[in-house]
């Protein structure tokens, strides 16, 4: 949403940026929330994820098979969360920086400091530019670190479609 906003804003449209900010201004403060929850996320997510070996021992060979394939697939994802975490932690800052300019270009806007479009558009550029090298790597990077992630995820939903399915049995009414 952030990188959406920077492009509204360096149209020096300030309906377009205001409309770009609104969307991004909820995004911002849910990331820190989110970056600082991670470890005791990924904490319990494993502590869950081990608890499967024993809950797996009273089931058929294929049930058991399936939440095996589940608790592995599930470390590598944890795994994979982890360095995409400490990835997002590492490059957040420049996104952080993106923020600011771009509030701070919106205030200077909707008050009237900028006497064209173009003028408007000029300093945001401006105004961004001694973060935009940070930023592109952290663009880079994140997007880097996100398709590095992406294999283990989607490695789990099947390995949790199968169990689904393998587990169906136990659903089905005795008797």
């Amino acid at each position: 949403r952030l990188d959406g906003a920077d492009e509204a804003c360096a149209t020096g449209q300030a309906a377009l940026a205001r409309q770009a900010r609104a969307r991004a201004g909820s995004a911002v403060p849910p990331v820190d929330r989110a970056l600082s929850a991670l470890p005791q996320q990924l904490s319990a997510y494993r502590v869950a994820l081990a608890a499967l070996t024993p809950a797996a021992e009273p089931l058929e060979g294929d049930q058991q098979e399936a939440l095996t394939a589940v608790r592995s697939a599930g470390e590598a994802e944890a795994g994979a969360l982890e360095a995409f975490g400490a990835a997002a932690e590492e490059l957040w800052p420049a996104y952080a920086a993106l923020d600011q300019a771009q509030s701070l270009w919106l205030e200077r806007r909707s008050a009237g400091w900028y006497r064209s479009q173009r003028e408007a558009a000029d300093a945001y550029v401006l105004l961004r530019k001694p973060g935009l090298t940070a930023l592109e790597r952290a663009r880079a990077a994140l997007a880097r670190a996100d398709a590095e992630r992406r294999p283990a995820t989607d490695r789990m939903r099947r390995a949790l479609t199968a169990a689904d399915a393998a587990l169906e049995a136990l659903r089905a009414p005795v008797g």
